[in-house]
This record gives C-alpha cells, structure tokens and sequence, in this order.
C-alpha cells in the first residue's frame, strides 16, 4: 500500500486510482454506518478522495491511512440524511436494520467512535490520531454509546449488543456501495490533458523531490481517469494491423481480441461459478475488474504503450486475471509472469473474489436450509454426501456444487450449528513453486486457507489445529510493517481468535462440567507457549504456571487478561522491548569461534579442576557458552559422567542422577571430529520459558554422519547450562567394533528369556541394535519384547504382517548408528520424549540413511513403531 501510495504522489494516476479502490468499500460503508443513504453514497466517495487528493503532495505515506479517515469524517455532514426504511433494505436481517436505526441516534462524535473501532476494525489508539482525541475520550465514548445501545435495543447485557454489533459489522461488510470512478475528475480537467498530451507526468531526479511531488499534483488534476476506450471510436494512437510495423506495436487487432477474450471471461463466468448473473454483477471484484478494463484498455494507456507492446501484453495478462474466477486465475497464473509486489496483489484479487464467493454461497445454503438440513450419514449432517452429490437437490444447490471447482472452495460441516460452511481449497496453489518461493504469498497462504477462523457463535477451526494458524498470524503480523494491507486484514482476525482460543464462548467452553480446563485446551495453550513468538508467550506463560498449580482450575493471570492485551504485546515486540519482560530476556550472546586444532585447553583444565570438586554453579556465572560445551566434552573425555550430570540444567526431562550414569556412553571427543566450534551473534532463540543457543560444529570429515553439539539453556546468574540430550555414534565399519560385539552379546542373553532386568542398564542405541539384530534373525518375539507396550500387545501375526511393510536395513548391513533425543517439546506436545535411532548403509560409494523412532518408558527405552524416515 505505502509503495503504491508513493508511486501515486510521483505522479501514476493508476496507482492513486489503485489506491482508491482500496479503500473504496470500507470509506462507502463508514458513510453508510453514519447516516448516509446509499443513493448518495457515490457522490460522498468522490468528495473524500477528491479533497484528499488536493493535499496529496503533503502526505507522508505513513500518514496516509489517517488523513484519510480525517477526511471521510469531515464530508459526512454534507451528505448526512435519515435513513429511510428502504434504503436500509440493503441490510439483510431485520435485528441488523434496528441495530443501524439505533446507531444512527446516537450523537455523532459517539457515532462516529463506534463505526471507527467496531466496524473498521481500528484500535482505540488508531482511531483517537484519527479524530484527535486521547484514547481515554474514545473509550468513554465508546462506553456511552454501547450504554445507550444496549438501552434503545432492549438488551439485559451490554455483551449481548457486542453480540448485536459484531453481527451488523458482518452485514455492513456485505455491502457494495458504487463508486464513480469516472466522475472523480471533471470534464474541464480531462480536456486540459487532452490540449496537452506532451505534457511531462513527473520528474525523476531525488534532488528535485519537492518539485515532483508539487508538479505531480497539477498533472492529476489535468489528467483523464478512468476514461473508457471505444472499440467503434477511431483512436489514432493504435496502429493499424495492416501497418508495416506490426511486431513492434501495438495494433487494433491485440486491443480487439484482448477486449474479446475479457468479454468472453466475463461473460461464462456466473455459470462456471455456478451462480446467477444478478449476484455476479454484485460482486465488487466484477466491479473493480471493469474499472481496471477502462484503465488498461483505454486512450491513455494504449498511447502510453503504443510502441512497447509486451509491456501492453502484461497489463492484460494481469487484468484478465482480475476478471477470471479463482480457478482461472490458479491456472493463469503460471504464464503471466507476475513478480514482487504483482504477486502480493493477485492474491489480494484471489482472496476478495474467495471471500465474496463465500458469502454469495452461504446465502444460498441459507434459502435451502430445510433441504439441506436433510443430508445426514449416521445422524450428522454430511458435507461428504452433499459433495458427492448423488441425490436430487434443489437447482440452485446443483449449481453451486457444479462450480465448487471454480470457486475454489469445498464445503464443511459447520462445528457448532447444524447448517454447512465454506472453506478455500488452495491445495493447487500449496504446488506451485513460484508462488511458494515468494514470501510474502507463502504468508498470504497460511493465512487465507482457513478462513474464516470464527464467526458468531465462536471457533470454525479446530481448536486443536488452531495454534498453526495463530503461528502463522504471528509471525506474518511481526514481518509485516503495521501500514501493510496484510497487517491491517488479520491484526483483528489474530486477536479475535487468540481470545477464542483462551477465553472459549458460550458454544465452546473452555472450561468442563467440573471446573477444570479441558485437555484439548490444554494441549493448544501449551503448544502456543512452545512454538510461537515473544507476544503470545508472554500472555501464556503466567497463566500455564498457575493453571498447572492449581489443577487447571484457576489463573489469576487468565482472570486479568484484557481483550487488547495480545495488541500491546504484538507492539512492543514490533518496537523491540517485549523481550526484555520475558524470563532470561537480558541475556546477550556474542559472536565466538574455537579452532580445535589450535585451541589451548589450560582453561578448562582449571575451570574443570574447581567445578568436578564441589558442583557449586556460581563457578560457571559469566563463562561463556563455548566454553561450557568444551567443559562438557572434557568431562567426557575423562569418562567423567557424574560432573556430566551437574552440568545439564535443571529441566523436567533431566533423569536421576543414578540412570543417567547408567545409560551413559562416551561420545567422540570433540577434538576427534571438529575442525571448529562457532556460535553466532544473536543466535538464541525462546522455547516457551527458556532461552537457547545452539553452538555449531565444524566436522572435519565431512562425509562423517551428522551430530549436534550441546544445545546451551540460559539459567540464573549469566550462566550457560547444558540441555539434557543423550547422544551415542557408533562406526560399525568394522565388524568386530566392541559395539557391534556387545549388541551380539546382549541380543543372545536377552532372546533366550527376555529377561528385562538384563535391559537396566542397557542404552538407547544398544536397545536399537538388538531390535535390528533381532530382524536379521527373524526373531519376531524378541522384536516385540524391546518395543513398547502397545507394538507389545498386538498378536503375533498382525505384529509379523506389520514387517512385512517396513523396508530397513539389518545390522550388519550397517556402516554406522547413532541415537539422540530432541527434547524441544517434551511436556507441551505430549507427556512422553521421543529419540531417533539413525542408521546408515553404504553401498557402492553413495550411502543410504534411516531413522527409526524410539520412545522413553517406564522400563526405559524402547522402539516406538516401525515406520522409517
């Protein structure tokens, strides 16, 4: 937005018309909401972007959003009226028309307060820079006019009229207010430009930026927006397709077939759509794609082009894909050669023409309900069945689904309502590889293909796959400069559905019968607190402890949370200051290397000799984290695994001190495998609670299999503690390694009785070993024996029909194996750790690599399934 905003001040009349319709249907529906009638709505549109456009020179593209609104503002006096009856037909639901009748007696100022922050979707803040006021004024007039709402309509509850005004914010949405865009300048002006067709638009050098930006004001005014151009009016500017510079110009003939091919989209489309031309019309994408028409194929534009007619060719490609519906526009798109910023807007395009597909199509569900209410399998009603569409529907409901393709939309169940819902299929987009490699559009993605997330009566999105798209929003609003279109879109959606997903609603309680939070809720808030920013970790944190002490009763923390608390999260991180707030927020990682084959160890043999004698951490405080991954692999290399121990930080998955040492294998010294330890600047991240920073290592045989080095966990008093990961690699090259020859001997006394006591004091990797021992043999019982309980509990003949469609090495094929643990999402995720037996073959000079998931018991490790990665 801020670079079209930008191109338009240098001078672009597209990009100002651009811009405009970018803002067209929230300026018309503002002046709905404030008594405008839509018979005047047309002529309030062009006031606003008409005087905006006189101090367009002035504005600071930052500053453009509210100027804007400032100016909507000041014109609605000029066109304020009662609004008749009829004129509120355009208002579906007879409680949405006595909402807006009640709206409308309020004072003005309140009026005004109210369409800014419920229906435009601005924050309190936003919406006092708008009118210049303090946000303690916005609130009280906020809080008056809810107050005489909930009076004027009856309701015992002010959360009963936010009830009422969230559902006439949906229906002002659906509005479609016309906007002239052919009148936004005069006659008199377009004939100026036409007296002056050499006139210069803008000037290039930045030292003249103010002179551009002055002279680019006079061109706008003089110039032709939106003139049409007609086929029937000879246009001297178009060469004749029987001139001799064809290839090079651009001829009657391309403006003719171009103007064909838009027709003949335009045209086909409501039947492909499955709809009736009178909805189509109605569409504002139908209405913004006409407007471009005039635009791209019109005098100006083809004169502009006449003599560059690939450029030409390119306007078209991306106009017709305006016009296309989304199924055209998925298979378009991979010949019109969009890039950066095209792309950005093409998805704009798809989700406008998605969304109002959308809301066409639950309007015909609506007329059909009691029809549609019929298709049920086992009870429930079927949105398989009705897709599958083999019984007798009404005609319109046969329509629809014959154009679900070209809507790109399939039908769910609704979750709480008995009634049917749409949602974007974009599983052709999630294939193409243009689009995935552009960032931006990845984003776009994510977020369009579960929309809408909720709607009135809560949730429409699993609350268990709910955390990924609140990731997603995240993630997106935190990249997203806070004036882009995108950040403005979802900053509302990502808050409303965070407080869905906390707080629940009458539909969807958080909370069971006996006052405790449901596990499901459990699972999502604790998923939310792992994988997520700053901003939403921050909220959960307090409320995670104290929920998990009381028995996921009570939270002081969730009782105070406010509604616009994720807001200012969201900001100070953007702003760069939430951090510090988090726990071990103040801690700085510094650049630092190590080369190994030159690395002095006199400061470790000294940091070792104090710390193995008393244990005491505060030795530790201010060593940096290099060091203690070297002070742990020195501990190692003396097969010291007590002082191993004291080293890794105190985090729940951290074993006993006994079965730790009992498990405990020597690794490769670090010296052995490393040509170089590097940690980067700044590299930490945040896991929930705790801060992590994962030093590098730099192997000398490159071609060795892959290890970590010890992941780092920040603690108390600027000390570096080392997280708990086992870690075993084994070369299996040699047949006779004592790896191999004390797997052999544990397979032999453990497949004789399957004795588990034997198994105590056995590690992860010699566990796998005898697994894949065991295989070699055709020892299926005793593969059953080191699995855990529930491959344990499966009959024999499904346990052995199971191997048969795993395909993995034996042992001795293999020329290594390790094991190690990623204990990331231990206690969040679910309540057990899982590790990773990794195997590889060589064969040939190319080598051939598997995993194959181990999981931690009562009784120890022991394999998980049987399915290899």
């Amino acid at each position: 937005m801020e670079e079209l905003f930008q191109r338009a001040q240098s001078g672009s009349r597209d990009a100002f018309i651009e811009w405009c319709w970018k803002y067209q249907a929230k300026i018309g529906q503002f002046g709905f909401q404030n008594g405008i009638p839509p018979a005047l709505s047309g002529n309030y549109q062009l006031a606003v972007f008409q005087e905006f456009y006189q101090g367009l020179p002035g504005i600071k593209p930052n500053e453009a959003d509210n100027r804007l609104w400032q100016t909507a503002i000041s014109k609605l006096a000029a066109f304020n009226e009662k609004t008749k009856d009829a004129e509120m037909a355009v208002l579906r639901f007879e409680e949405d028309r006595q909402t807006h009748a009640a709206i409308q007696a309020l004072a003005e100022p309140q009026r005004v307060a109210l369409a800014l922050v419920s229906f435009i979707k601005k924050s309190s803040e936003e919406a006092a820079r708008i009118t210049e006021k303090t946000e303690q004024q916005i609130n009280n007039l906020l809080a008056s006019a809810k107050a005489e709402l909930t009076l004027a309509l009856g309701m015992e509850k002010e959360g009963q009229t936010e009830k009422r005004l969230e559902f006439a914010a949906k229906s002002y949405a659906r509005i479609s207010l016309p906007f002239p865009e052919d009148k936004l300048f005069s006659l008199e002006e377009q004939r100026e430009e036409l007296l002056a067709p050499g006139k210069p638009r803008a000037m290039d050098k930045a030292g003249k930026r103010t002179a551009v930006l002055l002279a680019a004001a006079g061109l706008f005014i003089s110039g032709v927006i939106g003139a049409s151009f007609l086929l029937n009016d000879p246009n001297p500017n178009i060469a004749s397709s029987t001139d001799d510079n064809t290839a090079e110009t651009t001829t009657k003939e391309m403006v003719k077939n171009w103007q064909a091919e838009y027709d003949a989209i335009r045209e086909s489309s409501p039947e492909r759509l499955g709809i009736d031309s009178k909805t189509y019309e109605k569409f504002a994408y139908v209405k913004e794609a006409d407007a471009a028409k005039k635009r791209v194929l019109g005098k100006e534009a083809i004169k502009k082009m006449e003599n560059d007619p690939k450029k030409m060719e390119h306007e078209v490609d991306k106009l017709l894909l305006k016009i296309e519906t989304p199924k055209g526009m998925e298979l378009k798109f991979p010949d019109a050669f969009l890039a950066g910023e095209e792309v950005e807007a093409f998805l704009d395009n798809y989700k406008l023409k998605t969304t109002e597909l959308i809301e066409a199509d639950a309007e015909i569900f609506e007329r059909h309900a009691s029809a549609l209410s019929q298709i049920r399998f086992n009870g429930e009603m079927s949105a398989e069945k009705l897709l599958a569409n083999n019984d007798e529907f009404p005609e319109e409901i046969e329509r629809l689904l014959g154009g679900l393709r070209e809507q790109s939309l399939t039908i769910l169940k609704h979750p709480s309502e008995d009634r049917f819902i749409m949602r974007r299929n974009m599983e052709t987009f999630y294939a193409n590889d243009v689009l995935n490699s552009y960032l931006l559009s990845t984003n776009h993605f994510n977020l369009m293909m579960n929309e809408p997330y909720f709607d009135e009566q809560g949730l429409l999105v699993p609350i268990e796959g709910l955390s990924h798209s609140l990731m997603m929003m995240e993630e997106a609003l935190l990249f997203e400069e806070r004036s882009s279109e995108l950040y403005e879109d979802y900053l509302p959606i990502f808050m409303q559905s965070f407080w869905l997903a906390l707080k629940g609603n009458e539909n969807q309680p958080v909370f069971d019968q006996k006052g405790v939070v449901k596990p499901e809720y459990r699972r999502t808030w604790k998923e939310l607190a792992m994988q997520t920013k700053n901003p939403m970790i921050y909220l959960l944190l307090p409320i995670l402890d104290e929920m998990e002490a009381s028995g996921w009763t009570a939270s002081k923390s969730y009782d105070q949370l406010a509604y616009k608390d994720l807001l200012t999260a969201l900001e100070l991180e953007k702003d760069g200051a939430l951090a510090e707030k988090l726990p071990y927020g103040n801690f700085v990682v510094e650049a630092d290397r190590v080369d190994m084959n030159h690395f002095d160890s006199a400061t470790i043999d000294q940091l070792y000799d104090s710390f193995s004698k008393t244990y005491d951490l505060k030795l530790l405080e201010g060593v940096p984290p290099l060091q203690i991954v070297l002070l742990f692999d020195y501990a190692n290399g003396l097969e010291d695994a007590e002082t191993m121990w004291h080293l890794l930080a105190e985090e729940e998955e951290k074993p006993e001190l006994e079965e730790y040492k009992a498990i405990w294998r020597k690794m490769p010294a670090l010296k052995e495998e490393a040509g170089f330890l590097e940690i980067a600047e700044d590299s930490h991240y945040r896991i929930g609670a705790n801060v992590y920073v994962e030093p590098m290592i730099g192997f000398k045989d490159e071609q060795r299999m892959w290890r970590q080095a010890q992941t780092l966990v920040a603690s108390d008093n600027d000390t570096w503690l080392v997280r708990t990961q086992l870690y075993e690699g084994y070369d299996l090259a040699d047949k006779e390694a004592p790896f191999v020859k004390k797997v052999e001997s544990l397979y032999e006394k453990f497949s004789a009785w399957h004795n588990e006591a034997l198994l105590n004091r056995v590690s992860p990797a010699e566990i796998g070993g005898m697994y894949l021992l065991a295989r070699e043999k055709g020892d299926t019982q005793t593969m059953m024996a080191l699995s855990e309980g529930s491959e344990q509990e499966q009959a024999l003949v499904a346990f052995e029909t199971s191997q048969l469609e795993t395909v993995f090495p034996y042992f001795k094929e293999l020329s290594s194996l390790n094991f190690s643990v990623d204990y990331s999402y231990y206690g969040y995720m679910e309540d057990r750790i899982r590790g990773g037996l990794n195997v590889e073959v060589a064969r040939d000079g190319s080598s051939e690599g598997y995993t194959i998931n181990m999981v931690k018991t009562e009784k120890g490790w022991r394999m998980e399934d049987l399915i290899p990665y």
